[in-house]
């Protein structure tokens, strides 16, 4: 008789493909809190083959917050082993500034010059079309005399991307208007001047 001893070595993992389910890119987007699905959704397929976590392959991932790229290490166990890294990110949300329209002049909004900094009207929405209220506001320049202005708004938050929206809008010319009093003199031999007072209306178009 003859007696063969075969030795049944365990599997590398190192060609595994290493993805999260329902996440293109390997990517999740921040939130603010930790993100519950790194670990839920990983998923680890060996020549077509859905190793099991815990039973053929072990890994805990950070319950991570912040912005950033991650890298975490997949080690084989039971019946397979070796190593293989996985990289993810948490990614900023998006953030879209949207410029209300003016219901007379379309998006060309106007104001009438008073020697003051004038911006047009605008709102700051998410991709889910979530108001937001806190956003910073920049603005490419601080309109305040008369002309057509071409302005750049730029919203940015904290664990947003940063959006931005031009828009054009007009600051109206204003018109003096003078008024005319004690215009009636009696000759004394000296100067004699009325008096004058202004006011500020809209030019007309």
């Amino acid at each position: 008789d003859m007696t063969a001893v075969l030795t049944i070595i365990p599997k590398n993992i190192s060609s595994a493909v290493v993805s999260f389910t329902g996440y293109s890119n390997n990517s999740f987007i921040y939130t603010g809190s930790e993100i519950g699905d790194i670990n839920s959704k990983l998923s680890v397929v060996l020549d077509g083959y859905s190793l099991i976590k815990g039973t053929e392959y072990i890994c805990e991932f950070s319950e991570l917050v912040a912005i950033g790229s991650y890298s975490e290490t997949i080690t084989g166990t039971g019946n397979y082993t070796g190593t293989v890294t996985v990289s993810y990110d948490i990614v900023q949300k998006s953030i879209q500034l949207i410029v209300e329209e003016d219901n007379n002049t379309g998006n060309q909004q106007r104001f009438t010059y008073d020697g003051t900094v004038k911006y047009p009207s605008y709102i700051v929405k998410d991709e889910n079309d979530n108001i937001i209220t806190d956003a910073t506001i920049t603005y490419s320049e601080n309109p305040v005399n008369s002309a057509l202005y071409n302005l750049t708004i730029t919203a940015s938050k904290e664990g947003y991307e940063s959006g931005s929206k031009n828009i054009q809008f007009f600051i109206e010319k204003a018109t003096i208007t003078l008024s005319w009093s004690n215009t009636t003199f009696t000759y004394d031999k000296t100067s004699h001047y009325p008096t004058v007072s202004h006011s500020e209306t809209v030019a007309s178009d």
